[in-house]
């Protein structure tokens, strides 16, 4: 029987598993230990596109303060101090050292108002960053961990105290550009190799993740001759098991 990941109501929970499932945000996850659920990637995808939105808006936002720099600042508050101005008529003469005083005091307020907003921005901006590479950065690490525990239960009778040896090894891998997960440059492997294709030749040396093998494999369950067994004998892994040891 396949077991679903979650379900919306707890009345569509098999009773003789239902100790399996735990409530959260108004529906039911089975509770797995070791990796994240597809509730938890996705969690991570809406918190990754939410920091792209603010992350544009706050680009916008300098976009604002382009062209404003220390010298046109300090060009305008010298001519800020150079101002005069003059009153004509009924011999009325304004005070020009002060008028000039005033001007540089509204000046430099505005000034000031404009490089602190532009440095909170930029802060705030310098910390959306961050996120945004960690969120990625997760993204990225589930995605590996979720496709190296995926093709360690497709090999019959892997053991389930092996995949955290597995896990242990996720960091030879990557994400190509077509978002498949791959073996690195300069891990000590073959550099490219898909993580079906890495697994499968993994266990031939370490026979022991599969159950009932203590060193050679050969004839032990969960190994025909030798070779690790898959469960589904409908998916394309098996045409690859085929392929890799006739």
């Amino acid at each position: 029987m396949l077991i679903k990941a979650h379900y919306e109501v707890e009345a569509d929970i098999p009773e003789n598993i239902k100790e399996n499932y735990e409530s959260r945000d108004g529906k039911y996850y089975l509770k797995v230990e070791g990796i994240k659920t597809q509730a938890d990637i996705d969690a991570v995808k809406k918190a990754l596109q939410s920091e792209r939105e603010i992350k544009a808006e706050l680009e916008k936002e300098l976009k604002k303060f382009d062209g404003i720099n220390a010298d046109e600042v300090s060009k305008l508050q010298q001519e800020l101090k150079e101002l005069k101005i003059a009153g004509k008529g009924n011999n009325f003469q304004l005070d020009d050292q002060k008028i000039n005083e005033i001007a540089e005091s509204r000046a430099k307020q505005k000034i000031d108002i404009i490089t602190r907003e532009k440095e909170n921005l930029q802060k705030q901006l310098e910390s959306i960053s961050k996120e945004h590479e960690n969120l990625i950065l997760e993204k990225k690490t589930n995605t590996i961990n979720s496709e190296l525990q995926k093709c360690a239960n497709d090999i019959d009778g892997f053991r389930k105290t092996a995949i955290d040896d597995v896990l242990a090894r996720a960091g030879m891998f990557e994400l190509a550009e077509d978002g498949k997960v791959v073996t690195k440059q300069n891990c000590g492997i073959a550099p490219g190799m898909t993580a079906k294709d890495w697994l499968l030749e993994t266990v031939k040396k370490q026979t022991h993740w599969v159950e009932g093998s203590n060193g050679a494999g050969a004839g032990k369950p969960g190994l025909e001759g030798g070779k690790p067994a898959i469960t589904n004998p409908h998916t394309a892994m098996k045409e690859l098991v085929a392929d890799v040891f006739k």
